[in-house]
C-alpha cells in the first residue's frame, strides 16, 4: 500500500510536469507544499522527487530544492539511450544556482564596468586569483603569463596561429589524441606528425628522434587524465620529456583539461617539471563545472605575450567579463572548492563501479583480444580490440538496445578501439557496462 502511493505521487507529479505547469530549470515546489497540495506526508513526496532524481528528470540542489533538468523526456515507448559519448557533466553535477547566486553578486560587486569591454587578456583580479590556485599544483606564474579564453578550444586555437603560420614547420600529437585538436590542425593546414600514446606513455627513443627533426615545432600532448584513453603518463616520463623538449628546442602544448580530478600532491602537471620558456599550458572549467561558461585559461611564453593579445583581439574582442566575474566570486566564496569535492567523490564512485565490471579475468580478456583500460580517475574508460573482433557490428547491436559507445578512428587511432565517457551517465547506468562487456568478449 505504501509503494503504491508512492508511485501514485511519482506518477502526479509527473503529470504535473507534462502539463507544463514547470519550466525548464524551473525549481518544483517543496516537499512541504507538494504534500499539502496532494493530500499526502511529506515523506512521500520526498521518496518521489529522489526517484525522478534518480531517473534524471530533476536534479537537487543541498538545501536549495528540485529542480526540471533539461533532459527530462515525456514517458513513452521510445528508447532512451544510455550515452556513453558525451563530455558533458550530468544537469544534477552543474551547479546553476548557485552560478546564478554568484553572477548576481558579480553585477552587484562590478556594476555596469562589466558592460563594456576589458583587458584583452581577462579580468585582472580573476587572473591573479587563478594564479594563487597554480600555486597549489606547483606552478609558479604572474598574472601577466595568463589569458582568459573562450574555453580550452580557443586557447588551442590561437596558439596553433602563433606556431604555424609558417607552413613548413610540424606538429608531433598523440595518437589518439582529442579529436577537435586534431580536426583542428587538419583544417588550419598544418602538417602533424603522430606517435602513439601507449598506458605506459610512449616510445621515448622515438620520440627523441621526433625531436631531433628541425621542422618538429611544438608537441600537444595531454599528460593527465588523457582524452580520449584516460591513460595519465607517470612523474618520471613527463621529466624525460620535459628535458628532451628543451634540449632539442621543441615547445610543449600541455591539454590540462581535467586538471580538477588529479590526485594532488601525487600526480602533477608537466609544466611542473618545466624551467623552460617553451611551455603553453591549457586549463578550462567545461568538464568539471559548467559547460556553457566557456572560460579557459592559458599559461603562456612571455615573449609571446605582444603577439597573442593581438591574435586574441582579431579574433573576438575579448572573453565575456560577466562569466569572468562570476567565477572569481564563485571561487573566491569557496562554493568552487566544494562543487570540485563533490564531483571529484562522484566521478570516483563511477570509475569504481566501473572498474568491478571490467577487473575480472583479465587473463581471459587477453586471450580473446580484448584489453580494457580502466584508471583509478577521470572519465574515460579505453578498449583495444584485434583485428577479428567485430566492433562496428557490435556498436550498432548497443545502440539498438539503447547504449551509445564511440569508436576509435574519431581520434585518430589505427586500431580498433573504443572510448567510453562515464561523465553524463548517471552512477546507477553504469551497470549497462556489464552488456558491453558481455558483448565483446563473446
Amino acid at each position: 500500500m505504501i509503494q503504491d502511493k508512492n508511485t501514485q505521487v511519482y506518477h502526479d507529479i509527473i503529470k504535473l510536469i507534462q502539463e507544463n505547469q514547470y519550466k525548464l530549470n524551473q525549481k518544483l515546489p517543496s516537499c512541504r507544499v507538494l504534500a499539502k497540495s496532494l493530500g499526502v506526508n511529506k515523506l512521500t513526496v520526498q521518496k518521489a522527487y529522489k526517484k525522478l532524481e534518480q531517473n534524471h528528470m530533476v536534479y537537487a540542489v543541498e538545501r536549495g530544492g528540485y529542480y526540471l533538468t533539461r533532459t527530462f523526456e515525456v514517458e513513452s515507448n521510445t528508447v532512451v539511450y544510455t550515452d556513453f559519448t558525451r563530455v558533458i557533466p550530468e544537469n544534477n553535477m552543474v551547479p546553476y544556482t548557485l552560478f546564478l547566486s554568484a553572477m548576481e553578486s558579480a553585477m552587484v560587486q562590478y556594476k555596469n564596468t562589466l558592460l563594456h569591454l576589458g583587458d584583452i587578456q581577462g579580468l585582472t583580479s580573476l587572473r591573479d586569483l587563478l594564479a594563487k590556485l597554480y600555486e597549489e599544483d606547483g606552478i609558479y606564474v604572474k598574472k601577466e603569463q595568463i589569458m582568459i579564453t573562450n574555453g580550452i578550444q580557443q586557447g588551442i586555437y590561437l596558439i596553433f596561429q602563433l606556431l604555424f603560420g609558417d607552413r613548413q614547420k610540424t606538429l608531433l600529437m598523440e595518437n589518439p589524441t582529442y579529436s577537435l585538436a586534431l580536426e583542428l590542425a587538419v583544417s588550419m593546414g598544418i602538417t602533424v606528425e603522430t606517435i602513439e600514446r601507449k598506458v605506459d606513455g610512449y616510445d621515448l627513443k622515438k620520440l627523441e628522434t621526433l625531436f631531433k627533426r628541425e621542422d618538429i615545432t611544438a608537441f600537444y600532448l595531454i599528460a593527465r587524465h588523457h582524452n580520449p584513453t584516460g591513460y595519465s603518463l607517470d612523474e618520471p616520463i613527463k621529466r624525460e620529456i620535459v628535458t628532451l623538449a628543451n634540449a632539442y628546442n621543441v615547445t610543449l602544448i600541455e591539454d590540462d583539461y581535467l586538471a580538477e580530478l588529479a590526485p594532488k600532491k601525487r600526480q602533477m602537471p608537466l609544466i611542473y617539471y618545466n624551467l623552460g620558456e617553451q611551455h603553453f599550458y591549457l586549463r578550462g572549467f567545461s568538464k568539471t563545472f559548467i559547460p556553457g561558461i566557456r572560460i579557459g585559461a592559458m599559461i603562456f611564453p612571455k615573449i609571446y605575450s605582444d603577439t597573442l593579445k593581438h591574435l586574441k583581439h582579431i579574433n573576438d574582442l575579448g572573453t565575456s567579463k560577466t562569466n569572468q566575474a562570476a567565477l572569481e566570486v564563485f571561487i573566491k566564496s569557496g562554493m568552487y572548492e566544494k562543487h570540485i569535492q563533490k564531483i571529484r567523490k562522484h566521478y570516483t564512485q563511477k570509475m569504481a563501479k566501473a572498474k568491478a565490471i571490467f577487473k575480472e579475468d583479465k587473463n581471459i580478456n587477453e586471450t580473446k583480444g580484448v584489453q580494457w583500460h580502466v584508471p583509478e580517475g577521470g572519465i574515460f574508460i579505453w578498449g583495444e580490440f584485434e583485428e577479428t573482433v567485430q566492433v562496428d557490428a557490435i556498436i550498432e547491436q548497443l545502440r539498438a538496445e539503447g547504449i551509445l559507445l564511440k569508436e576509435g578512428s574519431s581520434f585518430g587511432s589505427q586500431k580498433k578501439c573504443i572510448r567510453i565517457s562515464l561523465i553524463s551517465v548517471p552512477i546507477h547506468d553504469v551497470e549497462k557496462l556489464k552488456r558491453v562487456r558481455v558483448l565483446f568478449e563473446a
